[in-house]
């Protein structure tokens, strides 16, 4: 029995023994398996991340290449402000015989030829930059239309910097140069922009007939005399008189200021030229009639008045010291046909009548006189004692 159970136990032993091989086997097995997949997952993991980790590289990379990009632009760009401004109206023109400045335009000898400029950023770069690249800068043309502003930017001429000739190659020499201070200017508005064209003042010579000389004198004539200025405005209307004799109404007043002055015959002078220029200019004869008037010369006086009889449209003074002379002179007929234009122009005078009816009744034409006399009585304009003559008057010629 107990070897039968020794055997049993032997049995049990090697089953249990085969059980735990064959678990130990299968994990054996299995293991491998899932290490596999434990390294791929990994791989991937670390494939994703160094992926990521390129991408993410790539992207701070163009960052970092587009901002020093914009970095070179902007510096560009304050080196470029950094440089003095060109102004056209002072611009130095580089010539062959001189060194004068041409304050109007940029000449094509200018921009043909270039110029070498040293700016600061230039000059901070490598000798063997400069001699790849020779800092060699033609002018540009600037229009002048195009800038413009409320005020001039005072320019100094570029002045061209020292080279030395390495291989026939001009390399500019390094020269300490200080940044130049540009003024701010006020942008004028676009309304007030003028062009190169609009600001050349161009200057001509007008040439005046006589005629038109003449009148300029007399305006300026005119003036003196609202200002007081007497002296001058005689200057004036003599020079007028000069260039034009039959300017009228500047010898007119002229005369009258030679009158208001007492010196009468120079007056008379004035005038009776005028007079023989124009025949038919009323006032130099109504002047001439007034002046010798005042003289009590009234035949001389009737004798400029008669022979022109003008309209008497702005002309009445001219008719009434006709109609008086040639009355007073006992000119009847040439005072009677007077003194009818009179009192038909103005049928409301009582003066006028007045003057008819003794006209009339001198000329011995009763009806007329009568007539006259009671239109002139019947205004009541006259004075007492031309009221009392019209009385006596009437009251004689009824009795005839």
């Amino acid at each position: 029995m107990s070897v039968i159970n020794q055997m049993l136990q032997g049995l049990d032993k090697g089953a249990q023994q085969q059980q735990v091989q064959s678990k130990q086997g299968a994990v054996v097995v299995a293991t491998p398996r899932n290490n596999t997949a434990m390294i791929c997952l990994v791989i991937a993991i670390v494939v994703v991340g160094l992926l990521g980790a390129y991408l993410f590289v790539q992207k701070q990379t163009a960052a970092q290449t587009q901002a020093a990009l914009q970095k070179k632009t902007v510096a560009e760009k304050q080196t470029v402000l950094a440089e003095p401004m060109i102004n056209t109206a002072a611009l130095p023109v580089v010539t062959d015989n001189t060194n004068k400045v041409d304050d109007v335009s940029i000449t094509n000898d200018l921009i043909d030829k270039p110029v070498l400029v040293a700016s600061a950023e230039k000059q901070s770069t490598h000798v063997a930059a400069a001699v790849a690249t020779p800092a060699i800068k033609p002018v540009a043309k600037v229009e002048p239309a195009r800038v413009v502003t409320a005020q001039v930017v005072e320019s100094k001429p570029v002045l061209a910097a020292p080279v030395t000739r390495v291989n026939n190659t001009v390399v500019p020499d390094p020269i300490e140069s200080k940044p130049q201070v540009i003024e701010p200017t006020r942008s004028m508005d676009t309304t007030n922009v003028l062009t190169a064209e609009e600001n050349t003042v161009s200057i001509k010579a007008v040439t005046r007939t006589p005629v038109e000389q003449a009148k300029l004198y007399a305006k300026q004539a005119e003036s003196a005399l609202l200002a007081g200025d007497k002296e001058r405005a005689k200057k004036l209307f003599h020079k007028v008189l000069k260039l034009d004799r039959k300017h009228n109404l500047s010898r007119e007043k002229l005369a009258a200021l030679l009158y208001g002055e007492q010196r009468t015959q120079s007056a008379v002078n004035v005038l009776q030229e005028g007079l023989s220029l124009s025949p038919s200019y009323s006032n130099f004869r109504l002047m001439l009639a007034r002046i010798y008037l005042q003289k009590k010369n009234k035949p001389q006086a009737y004798y400029y008045l008669k022979p022109h009889q003008p309209e008497i449209e702005d002309n009445l003074d001219y008719y009434a010291i006709l109609a008086g002379l040639a009355q007073n002179l006992n000119d009847l007929d040439t005072a009677l046909i007077t003194y009818k234009k009179l009192t038909e122009y103005e049928p409301n005078r009582a003066k006028w009548w007045l003057g008819l009816g003794i006209t009339a009744d001198k000329a011995k034409q009763v009806k007329l006189a009568l007539s006259a006399y009671h239109t002139a009585q019947e205004m009541g304009q006259l004075s007492a004692s031309s009221r009392n003559y019209i009385n006596t008057r009437i009251a004689q010629l009824e009795k005839q």
